[in-house]
């Protein structure tokens, strides 16, 4: 899905950013590494834990709206609410029916980390009219369609709406509502804030090699100090590895598998093991 939107800085170090083949998207989290989260959040810790990933990342603004169809006179599944104050692993939610309840945020998101304006969930469809389909429930697998911020209006007008800063307007960050593949996630996150591999990934796929082939030859390391990303191509990292022997040898590791599971994820928190709250 093509998608123009504004861009501006703001606390965390966004920075704007072009995106191969016309888009325009959004570098969230390039706060440098030493810069740990303080407080409640939460990221991808293990391989295979549980979570579906989808084919991208929704960024969930303050307050959104779930559907069971992608459209906005179809049925609700609820409206959720969340904000830089929420200081535990719940959020509130509004049923159709006006019941109020808290649901679990690591079921919700995949990536959670409030005071930072960041709050991703699992895109795992689109209908190229401006609706994607995300998971709302990890844990059960349940789906159901959000709008995006920039998707036209569902008028009969055939005027084309013109680009606003919502953004300012609003006082929310230019990212909320937005929709990235994995491929524009990986190439904008992964470089500012470096990768961590996730617990369980085996050591064969914490291997670097010499191109981006799974029989590639092994570039011979020891122990990683700090990986560098400098470019990203399908599902690999080429990266520049500093070893505890100051070598600084440059290959490419993978950073999902075949099947679409993450292997690494962008360190945003500066933490190098950022905190999971609920088991699978």
């Amino acid at each position: 899905m093509k998608k123009m939107f504004h861009q501006r800085l703001i606390s965390l170090g966004l920075v704007a950013a072009s995106l191969f083949g016309g888009f325009a998207a959004s570098s969230l989290f390039s706060a440098p590494a030493q810069a740990q989260v303080n407080g409640y959040g939460f990221a991808p810790q293990r391989y295979k834990a549980g979570y579906t990933y989808g084919n991208g990342v929704y960024f969930a603004p303050y307050e959104f709206t779930i559907y069971t169809q992608p459209d906005e006179t179809a049925p609700m599944v609820g409206t959720f609410r969340w904000s830089r104050q929420t200081a535990g692993n719940s959020v509130d939610v509004t049923l159709a029916n006006g019941d109020r309840h808290a649901v679990y945020a690591d079921h919700l998101f995949f990536c959670f980390y409030p005071q930072w304006d960041v709050a991703m969930m699992a895109v795992v469809g689109d209908d190229d009219k401006g609706w994607v389909e995300i998971v709302y429930d990890q844990a059960s697998k349940k789906t159901g369609w959000v709008r995006l911020k920039d998707a036209p209006q569902q008028t009969a007008s055939a005027t084309p709406r013109k680009e606003t800063l919502a953004s300012l307007e609003t006082g929310e960050p230019a990212h909320f509502g937005v929709y990235e593949t994995w491929l524009e996630f990986m190439k904008l996150n992964a470089k500012p804030s470096g990768i961590y591999w996730l617990s369980g990934v085996k050591d064969y796929h914490r291997s670097v090699r010499s191109t981006d082939s799974d029989d590639a030859k092994l570039i011979p390391v020891t122990i990683i100090r700090d990986l560098k990303v400098r470019h990203v191509r399908g599902n690999w990292l080429l990266v520049e590895v500093l070893d505890f022997e100051r070598n600084m040898p440059i290959g490419w590791v993978r950073w999902r598998d075949d099947d679409g599971n993450l292997m690494v994820f962008p360190n945003i928190s500066g933490q190098h093991m950022p905190t999971v709250t609920t088991s699978y």
